[in-house]
Parts: structure tokens; C-alpha cells; sequence
């Protein structure tokens, strides 16, 4: 990998040089720029994990796509279809097993989608209210999911 696809790699995945020399790497920002502007070569295990991330996202662009059709398929085309948008790292992190570096990824998946289609609305998280409409019930995805629809309506 050289400095320049790996540049185009941090931005596909919306991360800053800052955030990806302290979240990706964990390295100073100026040996982050040194591998953007190949002046240092790019450890294998950077290049590993961006690549890891990338599939990440193409993963969440796929399986959302799929269903979408699916829905299509079975109901026709909805009018609009709710996605949770987490518009910080902080709420990202609500979630079991999400990661921090996991974050910028989904929203660049996200924004994919409300791109691809325009029946998608984008529904920004908000845990306190969240948290008021689960009212005790178990958190999960599905939740999520199903508050960011009654939240649009």
C-alpha cells in the first residue's frame, strides 16, 4: 500500500489524520503523514486493519442493501425506512460489542445508503430518549431499530 491509497482509504472510512493516528494506528499524527506522503514505509498491520474496516463497512452497505430489497421484494417500495444514526462516538458506544473505531465506519456506511436510496431517513440517536422508550425492555439492535421508526412518525 503507498501513502496516497491509504490516504484514500482514511477518507473513505471519514476519519481525520488525527483520528486515524490515534484510533487506527497509535502513533503520532506527524508518522501518520509520513506514510500518507511516503516518506516512512506503512507497517503490514495499519494496512491489515484499514483493509479490515473497509470490509466492515461494505459489509453493513451490503447486508442493509439486501434487506432493503428484500423488502421491496416482499412489500414493495417503502415509503421511508428509518436507520439509527449515531451521531457520536459516545452513543455509538451504547451498543454491546461496538468499538470505537467501528464508529466513523457506520456512519460512512450510512451515509452510502441514504445516497443510494432515497426512501432512507437517517435517524440521529438519542439514548436518553431512547432509553425513555425501551422502558425496561432489553436493548438490542432490533430495538434500535424500531425506535428510530416510531421516532420519525
Amino acid at each position: 500500500m503507498n501513502g496516497t491509497t491509504l490516504q484514500a482509504l482514511r477518507l473513505s472510512l471519514g476519519y481525520t489524520p488525527q483520528e486515524a493516528a490515534y484510533m487506527v494506528a497509535a502513533v503520532p499524527l506527524a508518522t501518520w503523514k509520513n506514510w500518507e506522503s511516503n516518506a516512512q514505509p506503512i507497517p503490514d498491520e495499519i494496512e491489515n486493519t484499514l483493509r479490515k474496516l473497509v470490509s466492515y463497512k461494505r459489509q453493513l452497505i451490503e447486508e442493509a442493501r439486501g434487506q432493503l430489497l428484500h423488502i421491496c421484494n416482499v412489500q414493495g417500495m417503502p415509503e421511508s425506512l428509518s436507520l439509527t444514526y449515531y451521531g457520536t462516538e459516545t452513543d455509538w458506544l451504547t451498543q454491546q460489542d461496538a468499538t470505537a473505531l467501528q464508529w466513523k465506519p457506520h456512519c460512512m456506511a450510512m451515509a452510502a445508503l441514504a445516497e443510494e436510496f432515497p426512501v432512507i431517513e437517517l435517524v440521529l440517536f438519542d439514548n436518553n430518549a431512547y432509553q425513555s422508550w425501551l422502558d425496561g425492555r432489553l436493548d438490542s439492535q432490533l430495538m434500535r431499530d424500531q425506535w428510530a421508526s416510531v421516532v420519525t412518525r
